[in-house]
């Protein structure tokens, strides 16, 4: 396997994250504006949704997290090699 392939299999299981849909959190300025009150199931159906997309997008931060760090582990290993190599042709 060259360096390259190397290279593009840390980037494999890197994902686009979206971000999650955001909530208006904001009262409307016109209470009259036509939206009723959710009910109290209708509230922690919308919250837990919410969680679970929040939990998702978590576990693929932290991957995405984790490739990043490995792949900046590998960079500086490689660039530590050229190093030594370049001072020890300077050497001889």
């Amino acid at each position: 396997m060259s360096q390259n392939d190397q290279d593009d299999d840390l980037y494999d299981d890197v994902m686009d994250v979206k971000p999650a849909a955001k909530t208006d959190r904001q009262a409307p300025s016109d209470p009259q504006a036509g939206i009723l009150p959710l009910s109290l199931t209708d509230q922690v159906q919308m919250l837990q949704r919410r969680v679970s997309e929040l939990e998702r997008e978590n576990e693929q931060l932290q991957r995405n997290m984790g490739t990043l760090y490995r792949t900046a582990k590998a960079e500086l290993q490689r660039k530590d090699d050229l190093i030594q190599q370049l001072m020890k042709e300077t050497k001889d």
